[in-house]
């Protein structure tokens, strides 16, 4: 209501109707896990070992109560449910990597979007060499004169899928 008085306390008054229109606001990512997120935090770190499941709960609030959908890019070779925010990834051997991985986590009503990038550094599992070919029977004479070498190739019997990373298989002979 506007009242206007001049110098002789005369006024008049006017009603006016004043409409307040809401405007969407977006959704933010809230925590990741046990760890609350900031609402200007562009990356999170995480960790997980070859072999071993990386199991990411993520939240996200939303004034105005829309319904959320969680989505990943890329969407591969990682999971995130789309109702539940629940990101999953299982790194196989082979995954250890220098550089992390960072797919970017999307959270939306259906207009308005917030995101975060993951940093996920896969650690490298120390995995058993393996056998790959029987070994050639050595025969010796008996009563053989000792000190002369016998030459047995075997490197070329085993593997380690870890001697990409530099690891360096270590033979010996048990003679029984």
């Amino acid at each position: 209501v506007y009242t206007v008085t001049d110098e002789g306390d005369l006024s008049a008054t006017i009603a006016v109707t004043i409409t307040v229109h809401d405007i969407p606001h977006a959704p933010v990512i809230i925590r990741i896990n046990d760890d609350d997120i900031a609402e200007d935090q562009a990356t999170y770190d995480a960790n997980v070992r070859e072999g071993e499941e990386l199991s990411l709960a993520f939240a996200a609030d939303d004034i105005d109560g829309d319904d959320l959908v969680w989505w990943v890019d890329p969407d591969e070779p990682w999971t995130i449910d789309q109702n539940s925010g629940l990101f999953t990834w299982n790194p196989g051997f082979g995954h250890f990597n220098e550089d992390p991985y960072t797919p970017t986590v999307f959270v939306g009503d259906g207009e308005l979007t917030d995101e975060i990038t993951l940093n996920i550094s896969v650690e490298n599992v120390n995995r058993e060499p393996e056998v790959v070919a029987g070994i050639n029977p050595v025969a010796l004479q008996e009563d053989a004169e000792f000190g002369n070498p016998i030459d047995v190739s075997i490197e070329d019997n085993f593997t380690d899928a870890d001697a990409a990373f530099g690891e360096i298989l270590a033979y010996t002979i048990e003679v029984p």
